[in-house]
């Protein structure tokens, strides 16, 4: 059952909310397509839902689309030294959504290791939350290290 709805979001009833994961889709009969919504607190019966519209609205400030996967990878620091596994949620050319505990410990500028890739993506956190992150990939940056420009 959904309550106290609303265009940013809605309260859910149902005793299936401890099973239910954080990302959900509410089919509304009315509407031609699923609304997509993250919960953002629960209890044993009943979840707060907040209503992500970013996809449907015209000013996307994302450069290319995004895909949903879930695919495992490693953050690692410019020494190529792991800091912390994390989940990419969504992906495009551009850049991805991952999932983490470590968030909060993880610096802005890191590499993150790819399963399949031959080289860990130099990546600019954009934005963070608890433990989700979106990530901006700097596909024409090149890493410099300080020893590139040391004198031997």
């Amino acid at each position: 059952m959904i309550h106290d709805g609303s265009i940013t979001g809605c309260k859910i009833v149902s005793g299936q909310v401890p099973k239910l994961p954080d990302e959900i889709l509410i089919n509304v009969p009315e509407l031609d397509k699923s609304i997509h919504g993250r919960i953002v607190w629960r209890n044993h019966n009943s979840a707060g839902v907040q209503f992500e519209w970013e996809a449907d609205l015209p000013d996307e400030r994302r450069k290319a689309s995004r895909q949903k996967i879930h695919l495992p990878a490693t953050i690692l620091d410019y020494g190529y030294n792991k800091l912390a596994d994390c989940i990419i949620c969504d992906a495009s050319r551009t850049g991805c959504r991952i999932s983490s505990k470590a968030i909060s410990e993880i610096p802005d500028d890191l590499l993150i290791e790819i399963p399949g890739l031959t080289e860990p993506i130099l990546s600019l956190i954009v934005w963070r939350n608890d433990d989700m992150a979106g990530l901006e990939f700097m596909w024409n940056n090149k890493l410099y290290m300080l020893d590139d420009y040391m004198e031997v």
